[in-house]
């Protein structure tokens, strides 16, 4: 924390310590007070630290107590740091140093009026809708359920009368289930709320006359890097495609690109091992 701090404090606009503050983001965040960077970009970062450490850090500490990274980058006017912010899920809303939000004491300790107005400008557009989803993994499996269903058939009786009669016969479901996994858009100056998650079944030629999308939604989760969704009931044996979008206040983003996804065959007795597509 105290070096995430630093950096954001000094805002190096060099480019090879901008990409080693990205870096030290990931990292810190990552570590057990804070589960994930899409949580922690949104988050107060000085919350839990001492005053002796602010006091060490900077002559302004007490401005900084209950601050927000996007909230200290913008006090210290770092441009590059506000957008980066931003781009990646900070709430330019949260109130920090006696409920003033980033904007309203953007640029107190810096000179550079550039910089100031720069990310004045940031801080003011308007929350754009939030990149497609990518690297999409999926995973196909199987599951086995024993059931019974209830059939009639014809019995004669003890004088010979045929009458219908109710049985149980034992049967075997199968059941696909399909697991999405995919890497956190950007949600470019707005948290993501929610994915949706479109698929049908793949035909070859052309496209512009297929129907029969079929949608799934999922919300998003601040405590992770990698949002995933399950899907049941899908055709074994059969090809399908998938796409996805995210959703912000300022709306839903474009489909992701179609990816085809085959689900496993139908088993024949034996266990059917799992299928990575």
């Amino acid at each position: 924390r105290v070096t995430l701090l630093r950096a954001l404090i000094n805002g190096d606009l060099e480019s090879k310590f901008f990409i080693s503050i990205v870096t030290l983001m990931v990292e810190i965040v990552m570590s057990r007070d804070l589960t994930s960077n899409v949580h922690a970009v949104a988050q107060k970062l000085t919350t839990h630290m001492s005053r002796g450490k602010l006091e060490w850090e900077t002559l302004h500490w007490w401005q900084l107590q209950d601050a927000t990274p996007l909230f200290i980058a913008a006090i210290f006017a770092h441009p590059p740091l506000v957008r980066w912010l931003l781009k990646h899920g900070a709430d330019r809303s949260i109130p920090c140093y006696l409920g003033h939000t980033a904007l309203e004491l953007c640029g107190e300790h810096s000179d550079n009026l550039i910089s100031i107005e720069d990310c004045r400008r940031l801080l003011k557009e308007s929350p754009k809708i939030p990149d497609s989803p990518s690297s999409i993994e999926a995973q196909c499996h199987i599951s086995t359920e024993h059931v019974f269903r209830h059939v009639q058939v014809a019995e004669e009786n003890e004088v010979g009368i045929l009458r219908l009669v109710d049985k149980r016969v034992p049967h075997t479901l199968h059941k696909c289930v399909l697991n999405l996994r995919w890497s956190t858009p950007l949600s470019n100056g707005s948290m993501i709320q929610k994915y949706e998650v479109r698929y049908r079944v793949h035909v070859l030629g052309d496209k512009s006359t297929v129907r029969g999308w079929r949608t799934q939604t999922t919300t998003h989760s601040r405590l992770r890097d990698a949002q995933g969704i399950t899907i049941e009931g899908l055709q074994l044996d059969t090809c399908f495609d998938v796409s996805l979008r995210a959703q912000n206040a300022a709306g839903r983003g474009e489909w992701s690109a179609i990816e085809q996804i085959t689900t496993p065959p139908h088993p024949k007795g034996e266990n059917t091992p799992e299928i990575t597509t």
